[in-house]
C-alpha cells in the first residue's frame, strides 16, 4: 500500500508536468491538469496510510507494565509547544492499557477515522474537544468521558487550539462471555 502511495505521488507530480502517464490516470479538463481518478486514489491511500501508521504506533507500545518515565501526575511534563500529539502509555497489562494523550489543536486528518480492535474509554482531563462518530457528534469538556466500543468509527473533529487538551484513555479487550451478560 505504501509503495502504491509513493508510485501514485510520483505519477501525480509527473502528470502536472508532462503527459507520459498511463492513459487511465491522464488529466481530464481540470484547471490544475490532474485527473479525478488519480486525486481520489491518492486521497484513499493517504487515509489508509494514516490508519496503517496508527496501527503500527499502537503495536509498538512498550511491553512493560508501567511507563518508561516515572510520571505520577497527569499535568506534569507538558512541553510549552506542542506541534504534534504526545501519547504516553502509563500502564499496560495483557488486555488493557492506559494512555495519557496531550494535544493542542490537532484534529484527525480529513477523511481519517479511527477503527480500533479494542474498546476505548476516554476522558478529557483538561481542555475541550469534539468527537465525531458516523452517527453523532459529541462535545467534550474537562471531566467528560465516553466509552467507544471496538470498531465504532470515530475521529477528533476539533480540539482547544490555545491550550493543551489532556486525555486519559483506557483501551481494553472485552471477554466475549462477559459482553453477552446483561
Amino acid at each position: 500500500m505504501l509503495d502504491e502511495l509513493k508510485n501514485l505521488e510520483v505519477l501525480y507530480v509527473r502528470e502536472t508536468k508532462a503527459k507520459d502517464v498511463p492513459s487511465d490516470y491522464r488529466a481530464g479538463d481540470k484547471a490544475d491538469g490532474t485527473s479525478d481518478k488519480l486525486k481520489d486514489r491518492l486521497a484513499e491511500l493517504n487515509v489508509a496510510a494514516a490508519n496503517q501508521r496508527e496501527i503500527q504506533n499502537r503495536e509498538q507500545r512498550p511491553q512493560s507494565s508501567v511507563a518508561a518515565r516515572s510520571m505520577t501526575n497527569l499535568f506534569a511534563q507538558i512541553p510549552a509547544s506542542l506541534p504534534e500529539e504526545i501519547t504516553e502509555t502509563l500502564v499496560q497489562a495483557k488486555n488493557v492499557w492506559i494512555e495519557r494523550i496531550v494535544t493542542c489543536g490537532q484534529a484527525s486528518p480529513e477523511g481519517f477515522w479511527f477503527d480500533q480492535d479494542q474498546n476505548e474509554w476516554v476522558a478529557v482531563i483538561q481542555g475541550a474537544a469534539r468527537l465525531q462518530f458516523e452517527d453523532e457528534v459529541v462535545e467534550m469538556n474537562s471531566g467528560d468521558w465516553v466509552n467507544i466500543t471496538a470498531h465504532r468509527k470515530h475521529r477528533v473533529a476539533w480540539m482547544t487550539p490555545d491550550e493543551p487538551t489532556i486525555w486519559l484513555a483506557v483501551f481494553y479487550e472485552c471477554d466475549a462471555r462477559l459482553a453477552s451478560t446483561p
